[in-house]
């Protein structure tokens, strides 16, 4: 089983990290076989030794970087859907551990809650389950976009 972990993690956040490694843990003992993959803005792979990849997709090259200049930045959320699609290869669930991601105060909706909406559509599109670790979920921005990502 491929456990992938998405979250702000590696971002110099102790409460963050400190999740991330709850979190892990809590997983070695219940799924002892399982491989970890994190998904993270940050770069955590030495410090736990698990999977890790970049929730940052690269920015588009050559002719897509012109056309990325226009309204709406279209080839750089294409490439992004694309880039999530594929990272979550072999993925058997997609969990969020409960950090901040999932607050929606000095944040924007095209900040974490666009990622978490792209990353579950993502794991739809391939066939995973989507869990978030926390018991409730305390805004409205936040739940409206679990409801769409359904």
């Amino acid at each position: 089983m491929k456990i992938a972990l998405l979250g702000q993690f590696g971002s110099c956040n102790s409460g963050n990290d400190g999740s991330l490694e709850a979190m892990i843990l809590f997983l070695k003992r219940r799924q002892p076989s399982a491989t970890i993959l994190c998904v993270c803005p940050g770069t955590i792979r030495d410090r736990y030794g698990i999977e890790a990849t970049s929730i940052r997709s690269p920015s588009p090259k050559g002719l897509l970087a012109i056309a990325n200049r226009l309204p709406g930045h279209l080839p750089r959320k294409i490439a992004r859907m694309y880039d999530a699609y594929w990272q979550l290869k072999d993925v058997d669930v997609l969990m969020f551990p409960g950090t901040g991601i999932l607050d929606n105060y000095q944040e924007n909706a095209l900040g974490w809650p666009a990622k978490i909406w792209l990353w579950c559509g993502a794991a739809r599109a391939r066939g995973i389950a989507a869990i978030a670790a926390q018991r409730w979920l305390v805004s409205f921005s936040t739940a409206k976009t679990w409801r769409l990502a359904k």
